[in-house]
């Protein structure tokens, strides 16, 4: 992801497009309807679209990661999960195989990362956002774990990378309650680098993003390989996580927490 420019490459049209100009690789999750829901379509094309800023065939200096509509992205399509346990847990293994490689290519990658946010961040999106170097937020910005009400645990790697940056009582707060954080908390917190209007972030994240993508880029590649952590603990992270989503699946807790959020009442959790 390094050396001179491309312009006026465009590539991988649907759910999740991209789009490279100038070394800017800006990666957009395109289901606005949908609130920008994650389901097998996008997870694909997530990997899809990271593994080319990372091929041969395209010079990429810096990505920008956004969402189109009025929300980033509204995590996992719980409805895709409406159905038996098995099942359900075939999906889940094939949607955290494909998020956990987006993640460890975002995190691992040696160019800048920026990620825009307005509207709600949840679950999967909370992790995409936590996998960013920098993180842009529009004031509309909620941010959301979303796992336990449905009675799974976190997965898109927030049970490492949130703790790691705004401290394991406030990550576990978030994850084990589901507070929602908005946005002036979230750049408290550590989670954000800074709150601009909503009017004003695609182009105040774009203008952050093709300023970095015209930087140093070996600098920003040792500067990035000193800051952050080992990988090989976010790597075991990641496979640990994955296995206890699958094992959930098959629990008659999550069954009940994911039916709940399609029917009235709260869901009875028997630990089960």
């Amino acid at each position: 992801m390094d050396g001179g420019t491309v312009t006026g490459v465009v590539r991988r049209p649907g759910p999740v497009r991209l789009e490279v100009d100038g070394g800017l690789a800006t990666i957009t999750l395109s289901r606005p309807d949908k609130a920008n829901a994650i389901d097998a379509e996008v997870a694909a094309g997530l990997v899809a679209a990271v593994s080319d800023c990372r091929g041969q065939q395209i010079v990429v200096r810096a990505i920008l990661l956004r969402g189109d509509g009025d929300h980033f992205c509204a995590g996992g399509q719980v409805e895709d999960l409406l159905v038996e346990p098995t099942a359900a847990q075939a999906m889940v293994t094939t949607l955290t195989r494909d998020l956990n490689a987006t993640v460890r290519m975002l995190v691992e990658a040696t160019v800048p990362v920026v990620v825009a946010v307005r509207g709600f961040a949840v679950g999967g999106g909370l992790g995409l956002a936590c996998a960013g170097d920098l993180v842009v937020a529009g004031t509309s910005a909620r941010f959301l774990s979303g796992f336990s009400r449905i009675g799974l645990a976190p997965d898109c790697g927030v049970g490492y990378t949130l703790p790691r940056l705004i401290g394991q009582r406030a990550a576990t707060d978030m994850v084990l309650t589901n507070k929602v954080v908005d946005a002036d908390e979230a750049m408290r917190l550590g989670l954000v680098s800074r709150v601009v209007p909503d009017e004003e972030l695609d182009s105040v994240a774009a203008q952050l993003a093709r300023g970095l993508a015209t930087g140093p880029s070996l600098a920003f590649a040792e500067s990035k390989r000193m800051l952050r952590d080992d990988m090989s603990s976010l790597a075991a992270h990641l496979v640990d996580e994955a296995a206890v989503l699958r094992f959930l699946c098959l629990t008659s807790d999550a069954q009940r927490g994911i039916r709940a959020q399609f029917g009235a009442g709260t869901p009875l959790f028997r630990g089960e």
